[in-house]
C-alpha cells in the first residue's frame, strides 16, 4: 500500500494549493488493484483502520514541509472507529504537520446512520483544528438539512456532476445550483474529476472555487 497524491488546484489563479491523499496497492503478482476492489476488502477484513493510519501518517509527513493543505478520506469503518480521534491526534502531533491544513473527507451515508452521533464524532474532529469535507455531494441521500446541522467545511461536487457539463445545458444547471447551495451554507467547494479546460471554465462560471 502506497500513497498517491492528487492535486486540487485554485480555480481563480490556477496553482496547486492542496493535494488528495489516495491509497494505492500495487502488486508484484496481480499488479495495479483498483481501489474499489481491495478498500472493501479492507473493510470486511478488519484492515481498513490500519490502512487508515499508515495514509494518514505517511501523507502528514510527506506534506508538512509544503505549503499544501492536505485532505483525505475516511471509510464508514475509519470514521465510527473509537480510535480515530486518537489516531488524528497522534499523526499531528508526531509529524508535526499544522491541523489546520489538514480536511478529513467524509460521505453523506455517515450521515444518515446515526446523525447525533455523527454531529460528535465531527464536532470532536474539529475540536482539533482540522477542517471537515463533505465528499462526493449529490450521489446520495442525505436531506439538504444535514449541511445546516453538521459543522462542515467544505463540499466536494462528485465528478458525475462535471463530466457533462461541456455538452449537457441541464448539467451546467445543475452545478450552479449545486454551488448556490454551498455557498448558501457558508461552504467552500471544490469540484471533483474536471479534466479538461472547457470543464474547469464552465466550473469556475459555476461559482467553483
Amino acid at each position: 500500500i502506497f500513497v498517491h497524491y492528487q492535486p486540487i488546484i485554485d480555480a481563480g489563479t490556477g496553482v496547486t494549493v492542496a493535494v488528495e491523499a489516495l491509497a494505492r496497492w500495487s502488486d508484484p503478482l496481480h499488479g495495479h488493484v483498483p481501489p474499489d476492489v481491495f478498500i472493501p476488502i479492507a473493510e470486511m477484513s478488519g484492515l481498513i483502520n490500519a490502512i487508515g493510519r499508515q495514509v494518514l501518517m505517511a501523507a502528514c509527513q510527506a506534506m508538512r514541509h509544503t505549503n499544501l493543505d492536505l485532505a483525505i478520506n475516511l471509510s464508514p469503518a475509519q470514521f465510527w472507529d473509537g480510535g480515530l480521534l486518537d489516531d488524528v491526534r497522534t499523526a499531528l502531533e508526531e509529524t508535526g504537520f499544522p491541523p489546520e491544513r489538514l480536511e478529513l473527507e467524509i460521505t453523506e451515508s455517515l450521515m444518515l446512520r446515526h446523525p447525533q452521533r455523527a454531529v460528535e464524532v465531527v464536532n470532536s474532529l474539529r475540536a482539533l483544528g482540522i477542517r471537515i469535507a463533505l465528499d462526493d455531494f449529490g450521489t446520495g441521500i442525505a436531506s439538504i438539512g444535514y449541511l445546516q446541522q453538521f459543522q462542515l467545511d467544505r463540499l466536494k461536487i462528485d465528478k458525475t456532476f462535471i463530466a457533462p457539463i461541456e455538452h449537457d445545458a441541464k448539467a451546467r444547471e445543475m452545478l450552479v445550483s449545486i454551488t448556490g447551495l454551498a455557498r448558501a451554507c457558508n461552504l467552500e467547494i471544490c469540484a471533483e474529476g474536471i479534466e479538461t479546460d472547457g470543464q474547469a471554465r464552465l466550473a469556475r462560471m459555476a461559482g467553483c472555487g
